[in-house]
C-alpha cells in the first residue's frame, strides 16, 4: 500500500461573498423577500453560474412585463460573482408573444451528454414564465399609492426551455416544456388574489422544474396545479378535468414529469410521479393533487 502525508494535504476554504444585494426598488410581491430561489451550476472550465427570481417592478413597463432572470458568473470557485446576462421572455426573444415575464424557479444544467440536437457541455436554464400581473395592474391602476402585500395573478403560466453554448453569456429559446393556466396568487394568497381579468377564477400555475437526463433523454420534473381527473394507471398519463378553465378549482398539486428526445416538436405527455389525495369535487367528479403532494 501506498501512504501518503496527511501534513501536504489541504482542504479547500470557500469564502463567502455576496452575489446580489436587494436595493429599495419596489417589489411585485410586496415583501422584502424579492430575490429569492437561487439556483446554480458548474460549467465544463469551471466556471459557476447562478440565478435567482428578482420579482421587483419592471420600470420600463411598470409592472412584470419585460422581466427578466439574471444570471450571475463566479471564476474563482464562487469566492466572487459579477453579473453576466439577462435572459429575458420568450415574447421577446422568438415568436411566442404571450410569455412577456421570465419570472421565477430558475434551474440551471450542464448537460452531460449530447441529447439530440443539444451538445455535451450545453448550459439549460428552465423557468416559470408568465404574461403580465393583472392584479397587481388592476389595483395600481385604481390606487398609484397601493402596494402589495402578497402574490399576485399573472396570466399564461407555463415552463420554458433555454439554451447558451457560450457559458451563459447569450441565450435562446429551446421550446415550451409545459403549459398552466392562471397563477391566481400563492405563498399565502392562493385562490385569494385573484384579478378582475381571470373570470372564472382560475389557480392553474406550474412550478419548480427539475432537469436530469435518463436514457438519452431530457427529463422535466415539475409541479403542476392543472386539474386532473385521475391517470392511466399503465402509462401515468393524468386525465385533464374537461373543465380545467372554468370550473371551481380543486387547488391540488401533482408532480410530474416530462421527456424530449432533443430533436421532436414538443415534449411527451405528462407522466404523474406523485397524485396526492382524490379530492372529491361534487357533483360526482374526483380530482387528484389532494394535499398537495409536490
Amino acid at each position: 500500500m501506498l501512504a501518503i502525508p496527511a501534513s501536504g494535504a489541504q482542504a479547500y476554504n470557500p469564502t463567502g461573498g455576496t452575489l446580489y444585494q436587494l436595493g429599495s426598488e419596489p417589489c411585485l410581491k410586496g415583501r422584502g423577500n424579492c430575490a429569492i430561489y437561487p439556483k446554480s451550476a458548474q460549467l465544463p472550465s469551471g466556471r459557476r453560474v447562478a440565478s435567482f427570481e428578482k420579482s421587483t417592478v419592471v420600470p420600463e413597463t411598470g409592472s412584470a412585463d419585460r422581466q427578466t432572470l439574471p444570471v450571475y458568473k463566479s471564476d474563482d470557485r464562487g469566492t466572487t460573482w459579477q453579473p453576466l446576462s439577462e435572459v429575458k421572455a420568450p415574447a421577446y426573444l422568438s415568436s411566442d408573444a404571450k410569455y412577456t415575464s421570465n419570472w421565477t424557479n430558475p434551474y440551471l444544467y450542464t448537460l452531460p451528454q449530447d441529447v439530440g440536437d443539444l451538445t455535451q457541455g450545453t448550459l439549460l436554464l428552465a423557468s416559470v414564465v408568465s404574461g403580465d400581473d393583472y392584479y397587481y395592474r388592476e389595483h395600481k391602476a385604481a390606487d398609484p399609492d397601493w402596494t402589495p402585500s402578497n402574490d399576485g395573478d399573472r396570466k399564461d403560466l407555463a415552463i420554458a426551455l433555454y439554451s447558451s453554448t457560450d457559458d451563459g453569456a447569450t441565450w435562446k429559446v429551446v421550446n415550451v416544456v409545459a403549459t398552466g393556466g392562471w397563477q391566481g396568487g400563492s405563498a399565502g394568497a392562493t385562490g385569494q388574489n385573484i384579478a378582475n381579468a381571470n373570470t372564472n377564477r382560475q389557480v392553474d400555475p406550474l412550478w419548480e422544474p427539475y432537469l436530469t437526463v435518463y436514457k438519452g433523454k431530457l427529463v422535466c420534473y415539475y409541479s403542476d396545479e392543472n386539474d386532473y381527473l385521475g391517470f392511466n394507471p399503465d402509462t401515468g398519463v393524468p386525465t385533464p378535468d374537461p373543465a380545467n378553465d372554468t370550473a371551481r378549482d380543486s387547488l391540488g398539486q401533482i408532480l410530474v414529469h416530462k421527456t424530449w428526445d432533443g430533436r421532436s416538436a414538443n415534449w411527451s405527455d405528462p407522466v404523474v410521479d406523485l397524485a396526492g389525495l382524490t379530492q372529491d369535487m361534487g357533483g360526482g367528479k374526483k380530482e387528484i393533487g389532494g394535499g398537495r403532494p409536490a
